[in-house]
């Protein structure tokens, strides 16, 4: 597990880097302006954001709309798919814009789970009962993966 600063350069360089990594799981992406967008009745235009970008890697964000920002992502590598089937799980009971579950296969039919979520931390208390009461698959190896934020309780 990687941890980087909060930087798209950094983000960009860990990407650029050819080493063993398959998998880079992030939580609090870097968000930047990538383009934008002019019409006739906005000529200021309206700004596109994204996070970075790399040939190597495939980007995976959770279901969104355009004035959301993820607070999580995955990363695969693409030769990862030459024996593996990486599917994000947009249909998961957890699945939000702070949590994603991606399932990866390999050719013996096996599946890693992996979840990916970031607490906002409420005013009061934590809002982390959706993640403390769910029931997780006992017979599939899960990789959970999180920044709780529990230092601001």
């Amino acid at each position: 597990m990687v941890n980087i600063n909060q930087n798209n350069g950094c983000m960009h360089a860990l990407l650029q880097k050819n080493n063993n990594t398959h998998i880079l799981i992030v939580q609090e992406p870097c968000y930047y302006t990538i383009a934008t967008v002019h019409s006739d009745n906005d000529p200021e235009g309206l700004k596109q954001k994204n996070i970075p970008h790399n040939n190597m890697w495939d980007t995976h964000l959770p279901k969104h709309g355009s004035d959301n920002t993820c607070k999580v992502t995955i990363y695969t590598k693409k030769m990862l798919l030459r024996m593996h089937t990486v599917r994000l799980r947009y249909d998961h009971p957890l699945a939000s814009l702070t949590l994603m579950v991606m399932d990866i296969t390999n050719a013996n039919n096996m599946t890693l789970h992996i979840i990916n979520t970031y607490h906002v931390v409420p005013s009061q208390g934590h809002s982390l009962h959706y993640l403390i009461s769910h029931s997780l698959d006992k017979t599939v190896p899960t990789l959970l993966i999180r920044d709780l934020n529990t230092h601001d309780l």
